[in-house]
């Protein structure tokens, strides 16, 4: 089911959200906490992958230097 917007003032934004349930959910939302919230959202997706970059990196290292020490897996193919 689909949402619906109302203006509440120059700052804020209604939102009716048809759930499942009988009665729609009401939330009330500030226009300036919805750009804070994005900004703090997408910078902690952003130290996350940056976080996952730097182990990618560690292990990209290791496996170049067991290459160079000779290391490989353990698994065998099967025919």
């Amino acid at each position: 089911m689909a949402n619906s917007y109302t203006k509440i003032s120059d700052t804020e934004i209604e939102r009716t959200k048809q759930e499942d349930a009988p009665a729609p959910k009401i939330d009330k939302f500030n226009y300036d906490f919805l750009v804070q919230q994005k900004k703090d959202i997408e910078k902690q997706r952003d130290d996350y992958v940056a976080q996952r970059n730097i182990e990618i990196a560690e292990i990209d290292e290791m496996l170049e230097e067991c290459g160079k020490l000779g290391i490989l897996t353990a698994k065998v193919e099967e025919v």
